[in-house]
């Protein structure tokens, strides 16, 4: 954000035009305010361009608030439709859900870092710029809409950590079946046969049909 130094600089030499307007003729002393006049436009429709800039991020920022919406939705099905079996994809969106929460972050802060300066320097280019104050100002309402939709993320993250943890600690409780033994069911469920006979308090290896076994989570 260098226009205003840019409208700073142009002002400056307007004034030192202004101040020579006593020994430079007339024609010379009007060539130079239009020379300056002109410059002090073109760095305000600069300004307006970062303006609009702003505006077009904006946008971009509503758009990736609309895919965590999506997001979220897809989620709350997820937990709907079946808990087991899910932790690893449980796990991977909530990360994904952090790391676009913190690009979010980042990115409103670099936005508000814009606004400020936008806002300090408005009344100090020119008072054609008042009509983008109230531009302004939506804008920071959207961010503050934007920041209760990252605390709602924030709060699904919370519950799914606490579902995870759930998940891995409740057991799996199992029916023997004939024809099963430890060493088959520890296969099926990728756990080892010492691990079954502790949850359960075994002391051999020894099994039957229609024993209820408790198989801790791997």
């Amino acid at each position: 954000m260098n226009l205003p130094k840019k409208l700073l600089l142009s002002s400056l030499g307007f004034a030192v035009l202004c101040t020579g307007c006593s020994w430079q003729s007339p024609r010379a002393d009007k060539h130079k305010m239009e020379l300056t006049l002109h410059k002090i436009r073109t760095e305000i429709e600069d300004l307006k361009h970062d303006l609009n800039t702003s505006d077009i991020e904006l946008h971009i920022l509503e758009g990736k608030l609309i895919d965590q919406e999506d997001t979220l939705v897809s989620v709350k099905e997820m937990i709907n439709t079946s808990q087991e079996g899910k932790i690893d994809e449980l796990q991977k969106l909530i990360s994904s859900l952090s790391h676009k929460i913190s690009s979010l972050e980042e990115f409103q802060n670099q936005v508000l870092t814009d606004l400020k300066q936008l806002s300090g320097h408005a009344n100090e280019t020119t008072t054609a710029l008042s009509q983008y104050k109230d531009k302004i100002g939506e804008m920071e309402r959207n961010i503050g809409f934007q920041n209760k939709k990252f605390d709602e993320i924030s709060s699904l993250k919370k519950s799914l950590s606490l579902l995870v943890k759930n998940l891995e600690s409740n057991p799996v409780k199992y029916t023997i079946k004939e024809g099963d033994s430890l060493q088959k069911i520890s296969k099926n469920f990728s756990v080892t046969i010492d691990d079954i006979k502790q949850y359960n308090n075994l002391t051999t290896d020894k099994i039957f049909k229609g024993q209820e076994l408790l198989i801790p989570k791997r």
